[in-house]
Parts: C-alpha cells; structure tokens; sequence
C-alpha cells in the first residue's frame, strides 16, 4: 500500500507500539523509521 499516504489502520497499529517502548528508545526510533519507509514518507 506504500502510496505516501499511511492509513489510519497503521497510525492506530504504530501509536499502540510505541505507547510500550521508553520515550528515548532505539527500538522507537527504528519502528518509526522502518514504519515511513513502507509507506514511502519522511
């Protein structure tokens, strides 16, 4: 579905990932990372 455009099923899914990583985390970091290059946005 990599569009630019990431849909409200992936930002609920993301949102609910990152709610139990530590703020200052690597893990983050990477999810939000490998997250914006699927959807092909910065």
């Amino acid at each position: 579905m990599p569009s630019g455009r990431i849909s409200t099923e992936a930002v609920i899914e993301l949102r609910s990932r990152l709610a139990l990583l530590p703020s200052r985390s690597r893990e983050r970091r990477v999810l939000i990372q490998s997250t914006a290059q699927l959807y092909e946005v910065s």
